[in-house]
């Protein structure tokens, strides 16, 4: 009896071994992700390009940033000066033709004014209006006869030129972009010995590539000479650009 029942606890104790090397074997975690690591990899092969679209378009409005200085003795005086150029300034550019939301106000500012031995004497104002000018071939007679208004205290600075719409460029610089795009993931396809599948991924950004003109003129020089005569105005092109990262499944 005594022989019988320490065989069944040796039988038992093997079980239990058994058991516990079962549970190494297939339950643990670690051996299973290794398992399904060595499979092959479940991933597409990709190649992601980036490509770029630039068309021309010739600007068809200016803006042009107008400033009013004044230096009076005390800040009442100044500001009421300020305030009278700067609504000749506007009236002159209503004149024009242009209407309120072509106009705003971009700059008011108020400082002590300092003699050279350091002493304070009064204050100077000045105050800046820019305006969107929509008919180019006026915009340099306009811009001439707004400074003009307020004579000598009157500034023009920051001209620059832009495009009302570029819907039309965009899609046409689009186009250009992803073509560019895709004729360096053909080569690179080509390259590897693969083929171009189904696009996986786009992603766009556009380029502004503004380009003021920060030419700073006197009202009096504007104003000189017969008629007050037009300020030149060229407006040149504007290049619109697209920037597109398109990825591409490889089969």
């Amino acid at each position: 009896m005594v022989d019988s029942a320490r065989s069944r606890r040796v039988v038992l104790a093997v079980l239990a071994c058994l058991g516990v090397a079962a549970f190494v074997v297939f339950g643990s975690p670690s051996f299973g992700h290794q398992a399904r690591a060595a499979g092959p990899a479940s991933a597409s092969d990709t190649v992601s390009v980036q490509g770029t679209g630039t068309v021309q378009g010739v600007p068809d409005r200016m803006n042009a940033t107008f400033g009013v200085h004044a230096t009076r003795g005390s800040v009442q005086d100044a500001l009421d000066a300020v305030a009278h150029d700067a609504q000749r300034v506007v009236s002159a550019l209503r004149h024009a033709g242009l209407h309120d939301n072509d106009m705003r106000t971009t700059d008011l500012e108020l400082f002590p004014h300092y003699t050279n031995n350091g002493s304070r004497d009064g204050y100077d104002a000045s105050e800046t209006v820019t305006a969107t000018f929509h008919d180019l071939a006026t915009a340099g007679r306009h811009l001439s006869a707004t400074v003009a208004s307020a004579g000598n205290a009157a500034t023009v600075s920051g001209l620059s030129f832009d495009l009302s719409s570029d819907t039309k460029l965009l899609g046409q610089a689009r186009s250009a972009a992803f073509a560019d795009a895709k004729a360096r993931a053909q080569q690179y396809a080509d390259l590897s010995g693969r083929s171009l599948g189904a696009v996986q991924h786009v992603t766009e950004s556009v380029v502004s590539q503004q380009d003021p003109q920060r030419d700073l003129f006197k009202g009096a020089a504007l104003a000189a000479g017969a008629g007050q005569a037009a300020v030149p105005v060229q407006a040149g092109q504007q290049p619109v650009t697209v920037i597109v990262t398109v990825v591409w499944q490889l089969s």
